[in-house]
């Protein structure tokens, strides 16, 4: 009878020992796809940062193109 706890309670031991290596295997593959994804989600918010500031850029260029645009067809019809 004690023969059977010991046994028993040597393999519950290693089977969860065996669930635990499991999982923190599963959470060092999880914590490997979070890194990434962060580090995916930084580069995408620095690329959108860039890309609002390029076309605020192009927005005050055709502002500036569109306030100089009366000025020539004015110096065009005077010529």
């Amino acid at each position: 009878m004690i023969a059977g706890f010991i046994f028993w309670k040597c393999k519950k031991t290693k089977r969860n020992e065996a669930q635990l290596q499991r999982t923190q295997e599963e959470l060092d593959a999880l914590g490997s796809v979070l890194t990434f994804l962060r580090e995916l989600k930084s580069g995408l918010e620095n690329q959108s940062e860039e890309l609002i500031q390029q076309l605020k850029e192009m927005e005050r260029e055709k502002e500036e193109d569109q306030d100089e645009a009366p000025v020539s067809e004015e110096e065009n019809r005077r010529e």
